[in-house]
């Protein structure tokens, strides 16, 4: 499932996506915004964002150049629940289960207006199994957001953030997670 651009009010409940690639790059749900010009924060992210109830699977190839189960682009006000994702990584491909970050920030780092996500909710999520350089699970750049009463168990990365990640930003809260059996080489 893919929307590249603006969008906005957009409900995405009850897939199963299921895919084996050596693609340069793989996801299940990719929402990006891919702006180089933007306005004030929050005024071209992507807004209203609710994902529930989706079951992902990916197994991703060594000759894969990044494969995730959602890449989550500048959200703001989106609610991210109840999904399953499993993304297995075989060799040292740039791979997580969850990416919410910005792919602007990552272009203009120190640019004031920025739009890194903000005000999102990731919750009752089950990360079991995955694998990838970093964050097996999930990498969090993002602000005024909540992850709450996840399951990560069995994850690993070859790199750091076994379970997950979270780096820049805000304001963001963890509580009530469970976290079991993950790993991370550094």
């Amino acid at each position: 499932i893919v929307s590249y651009g603006y969008v906005n009010g957009i409900t995405i409940v009850g897939n199963n996506i299921s895919m084996k690639s050596a693609a340069m790059y793989t996801y299940g749900i990719d929402l990006t915004i891919y702006t180089p010009h933007w306005g004030p924060q929050g005024e071209t992210n992507p807004n209203d964002i609710y994902i529930a109830d989706n079951d992902i699977s990916i197994d991703s190839s060594s000759a894969s150049g990044m494969g995730e189960g959602m890449y989550l682009d500048s959200l703001t006000n989106a609610v991210i629940e109840n999904n399953k994702i499993y993304v297995h990584t075989v060799g040292d491909a740039a791979n997580y289960g969850m990416q919410l970050s910005d792919s602007c920030a990552f272009n203009y780092m120190g640019d004031d207006e920025a739009i890194s996500p903000f005000n999102v909710t990731i919750k009752d999520n089950n990360f079991i199994d995955n694998s990838a350089q970093s964050a097996g699970a999930v990498v969090i750049y993002s602000k005024d957001s909540v992850i709450e009463n996840n399951n990560f168990t069995g994850n690993n990365a070859t790199r750091y953030g076994g379970g997950a990640l979270v780096s820049g930003g805000a304001n963001n809260t963890i509580f009530n997670n469970s976290f079991e059996n993950n790993s991370a080489m550094l």
